[in-house]
């Protein structure tokens, strides 16, 4: 049985899906891996996510700052 996982990487091409595949005996080995690029692939896009909210936030405090003076 082959285990697969995918997960979203950055690359100089953009965002692109990356396989990573092995061979595994094991039947929980898979689930494993595949569990293991889950959680990174959400840490990574909450990441972006926060990142993001962060900007916007900071910018619309900017706007206000730049109205009333």
């Amino acid at each position: 049985m082959a285990r697969v996982a995918a997960c979203i990487g950055l690359d100089s091409f953009g965002w692109r899906l990356i396989l990573i595949g092995q061979a595994w005996s094991g039947s929980w080995g898979g689930v494993a891996v595949i569990v293991e690029a889950v959680v990174r692939c959400g840490v990574l896009l909450l990441t972006f996510f926060c990142v993001f909210r962060a900007i916007a936030f900071v910018s619309s405090i900017i706007r206000v700052v730049r109205q009333n003076v």
